[in-house]
């Protein structure tokens, strides 16, 4: 099955303009493991200011398909998640 749902921290939190991988128009597949990548770009807020956030797989509409464990931001710049396979079709965006 073919993932390619948005990966974001949370809908319009400015880390998601930060993530290197998967690049924009790149996919995960579903029952298979994906690495998401972000840096600090220097702009606030800082990573380190940021700390823990929430991560989840949307679609394009914000439609929350699938919960991730948090991640500490200010600690790791990446973090594995397997998409599940029961998310449904392709979201389209």
């Amino acid at each position: 099955m073919y993932v390619p749902h948005r990966v974001h921290f949370l809908p319009s939190s400015p880390i998601s303009n930060q993530v290197t991988s998967p690049s924009s128009g790149g996919a995960c597949h579903g029952g298979q493991p994906c690495t998401v990548n972000w840096v600090d770009d220097g702009r606030a807020p800082l990573l380190s200011d940021i700390g823990v956030a929430n991560i989840g797989l949307y679609t394009g509409q914000q439609q929350l398909l699938q919960t991730i464990e948090p991640v500490d931001v200010s600690k790791t710049h990446s973090f594995t998640f397997t998409p599940d396979t029961k998310v449904g079709p392709n979201s389209g965006s």
